[in-house]
Parts: C-alpha cells; sequence; structure tokens
C-alpha cells in the first residue's frame, strides 16, 4: 500500500501535518524471561488531578477506576527482562566511557552521586535524578535538541475527553519530531512556546517515589493513567512505556493495547548499565524505539495526502481494537480513508469481510489493505503468558470516503433514505455470508448529495463481522458484540441468564432490530436534523437512557418492554414528522412477535428441534427485509410530498400515536424473568462499546 503524507507546506507547517506509509512497525524484542511475581511496591503520595473548571482537586479514584477496568489488572514479570532490554541504543563501551568520564558516577562506591540514601521527601530526590536522566540523553542520546528533559511537577497535561481534568508529571521527556504535537491548552488552543508540555509531545515520563515509603500500587496505577494520555493523544502508538525510579530501584511499566505489565526492580547503583539504557530507550530519537508507529509521518514521497493533522475518528480506549480514521485523499485526488485497526486473534480480518462486500450497493468499498502491520506479543518477553493476555495485530485498511455519518443528516427525507439504503446494504451483506453485527448511528453514513437510491446510505465498520452461515470466533464466553444503546433484546440477554435458557448466535434479526433502535436514536436524540441533545438532556432522555445502561439485563427489559406494551415516557420532538413517527410504529409491530418467537426457540428443547424452529424462523428473511424496506419507501414517499416534513400537529385522542401518548395493551405479554447474572468478562471485546466516541465523520 502506498503512503500517506501531509501536504508541502514549509518547515514549521510540516511539523504540524501527518502521514500514513506502508512501513511495517517493528516489533521490540526481549530475552526469554518467565513471569514471576514481584513484591509489593511503594507507595506515592496520593495522584491528583487539577479539575480546572470549579478551581478544586480531586483525587483520581475515580479515573483509576475507569483505567483498571479496561486493564483488568497489570501482570508482573521478572525484573531480569529489563537488562536485555534496548540493547542495541548504545554500546557497552560507551556506557563505561561514560562512566568513567561523568562525576555523576561514583564507580568506588557503585553509586550515582548526589542521590541522598535516607530521603525524607521525593522533592529531595527529584532534582539530582532530573540531572542524571539530563547527563545520559545529552551525553549519550545523540537527540541532537529533539528531546529535553523536563521538571513538569508544575505543568498542566490535560487529559483527552475531559478536558477540565490535568495531571502533573514530575519528570517527562519533551520530544519533537514527526510524531509529536504541541499540546492544546484548556480552551483547546494551541500552547505558547514557554508553555510547551503536554502528552501529545512528551516521549515518556520518570515517576519518583521512596524506597521507605509503606508498600502498594497506588504509583503503578498513575504511571498507567499518565501512560494511557499518551496512547490516546498520540494516535500512532503502538506502546508507552514509563519508568518508577527510587534513590535506589528503577522498575517499568508497559502499556499497549492488550493491556500493561511492570517489571520487578534492577538496582540503579549496581547496575549502571541497565538504568542508562532504559533512560535511552525511553528517550530515543528514533521513534520505533519509542513505541511509534513511522509509517504515520510528515513527509513521505509517493503517498497518500493527508487532510487534517487530527484523525477523524478514535477510540479513547486503548485496550482493545483502538481503532482511528484518517481522512486523506489518493494518487487521483480522490477522497479515501485510512483506517488502523488492531484486531484480536480470535477475530478474523475485517478486510476479508470487505473483500466479500466488493460491489455490493450500500456498503463501504474497499481500496486496498496491509496486515500484520505489528502484533502485541512482540512487544513482551517470547515466553510470556498470561490468561488475560490476548494478541492482536495492527492493520490498515484504505476504504473510498463518503459522507458524514446519519447524525449530520441535511433533512428528515435524507435521513431516513440513508437508513433505507443502509438496511439494503446489510441484506446485501447477509446474501454474500457476512452479518454485520455493530449497527449504530455512526456506523451509516450519508451517500454523496444526490446519490441514487441505494447509495444514499452507507454501512461501515465491519470489523465486528461474522461469517452468517459457518464457525464464528467468539471474543468471550459471552460472545455479546455491538453498541449497548444499539444491541437487540437477544444479544442483550446472551450470556446473561441462568434460567436454562439456550445460547442461539447472533442473526440478522438482531442486526435488523438495532436498525430500530438507530432510528428511535434519531427521534428522541435529536431535537431537530442535526442537533443532537445535549448530554445532560440525554442523560434524561428515555428510553434511551434505560437503554444505554451498563446492567445488560435491564437493558434488555426495557426494550422488551418498550416493543411489547408500546411504552415511551416522553414524546420525540416535536420537529419529527408524522411519517417518521408511523415509519417507526410499524417497524416496532414488525418486531414485537420476532422477540417472542426468539424467546421460545431459547426455552429449553431437543437441539434439533430448536434448530428446525430457526431454520423456519430464518426461512423468512427476504420477506422480513422485504417488509421493513416498504415501511421505509412508504415513508420516503409521505416526506417527498408538500408539506411533508412539517411538525406534528397536535393529535386528537384516536389518533394518538404511542409516541406521543403511553398506552397499554390489554394483555401484553410478560417480560423475561432475570434468575441472576453470570458474569465472565475476559476481553473487552466483550463490553459494549460507547455510543458518544470522539468521531467528526
Amino acid at each position: 500500500m502506498e503512503a500517506i503524507r501531509g501536504p508541502d507546506h514549509d518547515r514549521e507547517a510540516r511539523a504540524s501535518s501527518k502521514a500514513v506509509s506502508s512501513k511495517k512497525a517493528a516489533p521490540l524484542h526481549a530475552p526469554s524471561t518467565p513471569p514471576r511475581g514481584q513484591p509489593a511496591l511503594p507507595s506515592l503520595p496520593d495522584f491528583v488531578i487539577e479539575n480546572e473548571s470549579s478551581g478544586s482537586k480531586a483525587g483520581a479514584s475515580e479515573i483509576t477506576r475507569t483505567v483498571m477496568q479496561e486493564l483488568h489488572r497489570i501482570e508482573s514479570i521478572d525484573g531480569a527482562f529489563l537488562r536485555g532490554l534496548y540493547t542495541d541504543v548504545v554500546s557497552e563501551s560507551k556506557i563505561e566511557d561514560f562512566l568513567s568520564a561523568t562525576l555523576l558516577y561514583d564507580h568506588g562506591k557503585h553509586a550515582w552521586a548526589g542521590i541522598p540514601r535516607d530521603c525524607q521527601d521525593e522533592e529531595n530526590l527529584l532534582t539530582p535524578l532530573r540531572s542524571i536522566i539530563d547527563t545520559i540523553v545529552n551525553g549519550l542520546g545523540d537527540v541532537n535538541g529533539t528531546r529535553r528533559v523536563v521538571d513538569t511537577r508544575t505543568s498542566d497535561f490535560v487529559h483527552a475527553g475531559e478536558a477540565s481534568h490535568t495531571s502533573k508529571p514530575l519528570i517527562s521527556v519533551l520530544a519533537t519530531g514527526p510524531s509529536f504535537q504541541k499540546p492544546k491548552t484548556l480552551k483547546g488552543e494551541e500552547q505558547a512556546d514557554d508553555m510547551n508540555v503536554g502528552f501529545s509531545n512528551t516521549a515518556s515520563i520518570f515517576q519518583i517515589t521512596r524506597d521507605t515509603t509503606s508498600f502498594d500500587n497506588k504509583h503503578i496505577e498513575q504511571l498507567a493513567i499518565l501512560s494511557r494520555e499518551i496512547m490516546i493523544h498520540q494516535p500512532n502508538r503502538l506502546f508507552c512505556r514509563s519508568l518508577l525510579i527510587t534513590e535506589t530501584r528503577v522498575l517499568l511499566l508497559h502499556y499497549d493495547h492488550s493491556g500493561a505489565y511492570r517489571t520487578g526492580f534492577v538496582n540503579i547503583h549496581d547496575d549502571p548499565h541497565t538504568f542508562i539504557r532504559l533512560v535511552l530507550g525511553l528517550s530515543s530519537a528514533e521513534e520505533e524505539v519509542l513505541g511509534l508507529d513511522t509509517s504515520v509521518q510528515w513527509v513521505i514521497d509517493n503517498a497518500y495526502a493527508l487532510q487534517s493533522m487530527e484523525p477523524i475518528f478514535s477510540r479513547d480506549v486503548v485496550r482493545g481494537r483502538g481503532t482511528v480514521c484518517w481522512a486523506a485523499k489518493d494518487a487521483t485526488g480522490s477522497p479515501v480513508i485510512i483506517k488502523d485497526l488492531w484486531r484480536a486473534d480470535m477475530k478474523g480480518p475485517e478486510h476479508e469481510f470487505l473483500e466479500r462486500a466488493k460491489g455490493l450497493q450500500g456498503v463501504v468499498q474497499m481500496v486496498s489493505f496491509e496486515d500484520d502491520r505489528a502484533q502485541t506479543k512482540d512487544f513482551r518477553p517470547e515466553t510470556y503468558r498470561s490468561d488475560d493476555f490476548y494478541n492482536r495485530t495492527l492493520s490498515r485498511i484504505t476504504m473510498k470516503r463518503y459522507g458524514p455519518s446519519l447524525a449530520h443528516s441535511t433533512s428528515q427525507w435524507r435521513a431516513i433514505s440513508a437508513l433505507r439504503d443502509a438496511i439494503e446494504g446489510h441484506l446485501n451483506l447477509v446474501k454474500s455470508n457476512v452479518l454485520h453485527r455493530d449497527v449504530s448511528t455512526e456506523n451509516v453514513l450519508l451517500g454523496e448529495e444526490g446519490a441514487p437510491a441505494g447509495q444514499r446510505g452507507i454501512l461501515i465498520d465491519l470489523d465486528m463481522a461474522a461469517p452468517v452461515k459457518g464457525e464464528r470466533a467468539l471474543f468471550s464466553v459471552e460472545g455479546r458484540v455491538g453498541t449497548r444503546l444499539y444491541q437487540s433484546f437477544a444479544v442483550l440477554k446472551t450470556g446473561e441468564d441462568s434460567d436454562s435458557l439456550a445460547h442461539i448466535d447472533h442473526d440478522y434479526l438482531d442486526d435488523l432490530e438495532s436498525f430500530f433502535y438507530v432510528l428511535c436514536h434519531l427521534l428522541y436524540g435529536f431535537d431537530s436534523i442535526g442537533v443532537e441533545k445535549s448530554e445532560a438532556d440525554l442523560a434524561q432522555t428515555k428510553p434511551l437512557e434505560h437503554w444505554e445502561i451498563q446492567d445488560a439485563i435491564r437493558a434488555a427489559n426495557s426494550k422488551f418492554c418498550y416493543i411489547h406494551l408500546d411504552g415511551t415516557f416522553i414524546p420525540p420532538s416535536a420537529f419529527w414528522s408524522q411519517p417518521c413517527l408511523d415509519l417507526a410504529e410499524k417497524f416496532r409491530h414488525f418486531l414485537a412477535p420476532l422477540l417472542l418467537e426468539k424467546i421460545k426457540i431459547r426455552e429449553p428443547m431437543r437441539s434439533a428441534a430448536r434448530k428446525a424452529l430457526l431454520d423456519g424462523l430464518h426461512s423468512g428473511m427476504e420477506d422480513h427485509y422485504s417488509q421493513v424496506l416498504s415501511f421505509f419507501d412508504e415513508a420516503l414517499e409521505e416526506l417527498a410530498k408538500p408539506g411533508g416534513e412539517a411538525p406534528r400537529r397536535p393529535l386528537s385522542a384516536s389518533t394518538t400515536s404511542s409516541f406521543d401518548s403511553p398506552r397499554r395493551d390489554a394483555n401484553p405479554p410478560p417480560a423475561p424473568v432475570n434468575r441472576g447474572v453470570k458474569r465472565s468478562i475476559k476481553d473487552v471485546e466483550a463490553l459494549p462499546n460507547v455510543r458518544r466516541t470522539r468521531s467528526r465523520r
């Protein structure tokens, strides 16, 4: 695949634009050292996050919980691993010459000079350690001014997503070069040169504590928070490494898309060679050594030209797929999307499904792909073993670029026509033995302005797809995938019940139900076209609020009640016209008996009988899609009439829709009873995706 480059501006401009090439990320191998348990770690003072908006300081407990929920746990490996790391960054002879020449190391005492052994405060350690690290970097690092060791204990590093939160690392390696950008202020503006430090231009972070401090894991969790922010702010990061240093010892924390691990301690006085190599490795002028994907670069010949230095989409979750999308143009000037994705080994490559989608209307079209660009297992010892580790492979896909997501539609007619064509695109995929499994508002794009029927909406993101028929690779024992707001009743119930209900695979009917929730998201989540409700309003918007909760059983039962009991808590905005509401009602009535049929199929019975019932249900596939598409065609016909998109007028009692006034059926079917919850989530893919991600499609 060709490279991607930024526009050819002057030198300063090139330092703020990125490009992506086809160069494969180089793995960082280490000696074969089996992981072993380590002694407890000395604690740092409570990690504090500054809340700029309120002027108060809040403990990091909430952020720590978020990070550790994502990581699951931080594995421990033997400190001997460090002695074989970064052996090629500097020769042993150069280290010996440096130690012989510098006044900072006493050969007779086998000790770094100036570091107090009976240190009572981290402040007394920071200055001598920063001086030693700075001397190593500038004396042996060959960095030519591209790396600077900075005391950042008073600097505000702004967090992603929560701009009001900042951290203050103790020692940071400030970096300039192709993969680093000037950080933004709390207001989103570029910082002045005298304040130019943040997560986006930091190569690594060194934290400090004392040997005599009481022992716990707070400072390791602190390093994890800081490393995670570096990964998020630098979207071409393959991994991030940080150091924890005491007056006598050093350990390393490694963070990548498969999780994190920490090493045991190595004595910095008895083994200065290892300490020097660690400092040089984490401050290297070679971006590959730092853990950056150097195929994302400033200027590379024969490349795709990036349209912006910022990705148009990125996930603020590091452990997992870590999807990042860049807008670019090919050599002919045609717009394309470059998508980087870390897939788990048990998941089939997305490009295989995209290959089957070639030529299909209503589905994203692939231009080219690269697979196996890097693997997270190469960032660990060869004998690394953990029941919580899942190797991930970095792949890159180039696709045709379309319009923005469904949420940015310019009219009701265009929104409904886009959703209609995406459903037809889904049918085309199913006929090609591809089941999408992650239908959402963000995964339906608008076609080009004036696009013909069939291309007015485009279904994208096949990285969670699976064969309709044939063996499937499950991500966990639960096998539940998708974005929580749009997950079907059956998918939400999968793996959660202990009431002897049988498991049945995610099927096309689950995805059709997800399209219904996309329609409901438009009706309930938007006050007008392209104007989404505020976060505060969305938190109070029912049924959306009930459908997006973490508890899968409660979300499932809420959806069951909504579909079967005509239950709405508040009507959609009066902006939405009657044809749109009528469409939703027809869609709802279509789904109601199918939900009951699936419940019946999951009841105890012989597997052959269950298969016969399921085959009978699926035999109506063509008719199912035909009915749903006819609902949309009828709505589009009404919307196209003069005044078809007019806001609703108050309806009479005899014609009131369930969207405007709650009502209950005389004999509603009972909601399924939850007889207990069984949870066993082993991989982040089993967790529901968050609907509101950093996306600018």
